[in-house]
C-alpha cells in the first residue's frame, strides 16, 4: 500500500520552516562550492595538443642551462626501450 506522505509523516517532530532553512543552507554551500570548482577549471588550461606540448618542450629544453644532461637522459631512456620492451614481450609469451 503506497500512500502520499508529506514531509510530516516523515520527520513529525521537525518545523517545516526549519526543514526549508536547512535546504536553503545546503543549496548555498552547494552553489558556493559549484562556483569554486568553475574558479578552478577557469585557471586550467586549454586542451593542449601534442604539437604544442612538445614546442613547449623544445622551447624549455632551449633554454635550458645544462643541455648536455638533457641530451645525455633522453638518450639513456631511449636506450632502455627495447629492453624493455623485450621483458613486456616475454612476460606475455611465459603467462
Amino acid at each position: 500500500m503506497v500512500t502520499d506522505a508529506g514531509p510530516d509523516a516523515v520527520h513529525p517532530g521537525l518545523d517545516p520552516q526549519e526543514i526549508a532553512a536547512r535546504l536553503d543552507a545546503l543549496e548555498r554551500a552547494s552553489d558556493e562550492r559549484r562556483a569554486e570548482l568553475r574558479a578552478v577549471l577557469d585557471d586550467l588550461p586549454a586542451a593542449l595538443s601534442r604539437r604544442s606540448l612538445v614546442s613547449a618542450a623544445i622551447a624549455d629544453a632551449r633554454s635550458a642551462p645544462d643541455k648536455g644532461a638533457i641530451v645525455t637522459r633522453g638518450l639513456r631512456k631511449a636506450g632502455r626501450m627495447p629492453a624493455a620492451a623485450w621483458r613486456r614481450v616475454r612476460a606475455r609469451l611465459a603467462g
